[in-house]
Formats: C-alpha cells, structure tokens, sequence
C-alpha cells in the first residue's frame, strides 16, 4: 500500500484562500447535497426530479431542524420516501391515462360513445403500484417514528 503523504503548511493556506465555495450556478447545483452525509436521497433520485427532491429535503430540514447525523439520515430518508410516492403517484397516473385513452385517441369525436376497458395487465399494474405506494409508506412512517422518537429522547436529557 502506498503511503499518503501529509500536505504541508504552504499546501493548505493556498487550499484555504482557493476556498469559499462554489461560485458558478453548476457548482452550486452539485454541492447542494453536500451536508447531507450518507447522500441517500442523492442514489435514489433521477436527474429529472433533482430540483423537486432538493426542494422537499430542504424544506424537510428547515422544518425538522435535524440534529446529527442520525437524524440528518432519517431527514434523507423521509424525502427519498416522498419522492418515491410521487414518482409512484405519476407512474399510475400514466398508466390509467393509458389505459383510458390507448393510443391517444381524440376522444372528443366519439360523443360519449367511447366506453374504454382496462384491461387486465393494467388492472395488475395498478395493484403492483398499489402495493409499492404500501410499502413505501410504511417505509416513511417508520422513519417519522423514528426521528420523533429520538427528538423526544433529546428533549428528556
């Protein structure tokens, strides 16, 4: 194993006044995740739902006030969770839309005619989404629990 060699004085002093921060609107995007320590919402979270899930762990973390990291991580955890139910949320969405409009038929022409059927892998689609939304609610609560317990902990010390 190679050994790490210790930076000296003069490396960190041009390392400090390099500091301060990301300047950039890209740099600032990137870092936006940095305090958060185990970046779970960060694995869990598509490029397409980056803004909306910093928004909501943001929010979290201003209204929960987590203090250290275990309650940083159930923070994380809860807006992954949220994200996930949105996600599920738009997935059905999508896919009763489908359903009720397969091939994006102008339904304004049929007069009230038009009667759509789902058809069976729909209706199994929508129990497996069904099930997911279960799951990760369970998951959430859980992790409300938690955070609640151990907040009402430190308020007893």
């Amino acid at each position: 194993m190679q050994a790490v060699e210790e930076p000296d004085d003069e490396q960190v002093e041009g390392n400090k006044k390099r500091g301060g921060g990301p300047k950039t609107p890209e740099g600032k995007a990137t870092s936006r995740y940095n305090a958060q320590k185990h970046a779970i919402l960060r694995e869990t979270i598509t490029k397409y739902e980056d803004v909306e899930a910093g928004q909501i762990y943001d929010e979290l973390a201003e209204a929960i006030k987590p203090k250290g990291r275990v309650q940083e991580l159930l923070v994380e955890n809860i807006a992954s969770n949220a994200i996930r139910l949105l996600r599920i949320a738009r997935a059905e969405a999508e896919a009763v839309k489908g359903a009720m409009n397969p091939g994006g038929l102008d339904l304004a022409r049929f007069d009230g005619g038009y009667k759509p059927i789902m058809k069976r892998m729909i209706v199994e689609e929508l129990l497996l989404y069904s099930r997911y939304q279960t799951a990760t609610e369970n998951r959430l609560y859980h992790a409300l629990k938690a955070l609640k317990e151990l907040q009402r902990d430190a308020e007893d010390i």
